[in-house]
């Protein structure tokens, strides 16, 4: 019989070669299989994992050993506080993206109203961020994937943020009437 410490362990020499940060994808994937936080791993790691939670383990694990993001296994990504849904038709929020966050604070007012725009929206992760934090603003969230689009609304619902339009548009094809205080985008060219 295997202890958590073992099977963390054991991922984590699996996950070496594919991953610089080996030890926390395989704590990542091991509390979301488990329902146990990181804190509850580090304080339960001599219990005896039993064989139906291995068995849920290591597809998980299988997962990431083939290249899939941590993100997309698990479905979640955190970003500007705010713990996001991501998938396949959605890139992962980036921690630098955060810049861009902030640096639209800095250009906005809390007390004044912005009109703004987030091309590309994608999981909607600037464009919550920044609704988030300016609820006098409106924010019209822009991607032409409607699967990403559906990400972003399920997003913006989890966390109850209600200052965002979300539209199907390839760039401005579809905002040409619209006028904007502030255009903001983080595009990821895919080679």
């Amino acid at each position: 019989m295997a202890t958590l410490a073992n099977a963390l362990a054991n991922a984590t020499q699996r996950l070496e070669h594919i991953s610089d940060s080996a030890r926390l994808d395989a704590e990542l994937l091991a509390g979301h299989s488990l329902g146990m936080s990181r804190a509850q791993l580090f304080t339960r790691d001599r219990d005896i994992i039993s064989a139906e939670s291995l068995a849920a383990y290591e597809p998980l694990i299988q997962r990431r050993e083939q290249g899939e993001p941590v993100a997309y296994i698990i479905g979640k990504r955190e970003f500007w506080s705010l713990e996001l849904t991501v998938n396949e038709h959605t890139l992962i929020p980036r921690p630098e993206t955060e810049l861009l966050v902030e640096l639209a604070l800095k250009f906005t007012d809390k007390k004044q109203f912005f009109h703004i725009a987030d091309l590309g929206t994608g999981s909607g992760a600037i464009a919550l961020a920044i609704a988030k934090e300016r609820h006098n603003s409106a924010i019209d969230a822009c991607d032409i994937s409607t699967q990403a689009l559906a990400t972003a609304r399920l997003n913006a619902q989890q966390h109850n943020i209600n200052n965002i339009e979300f539209i199907q548009s390839d760039w401005f094809q579809n905002l040409a009437q619209k006028k904007y205080d502030l255009i903001i985008s983080n595009p990821l060219c895919r080679a």
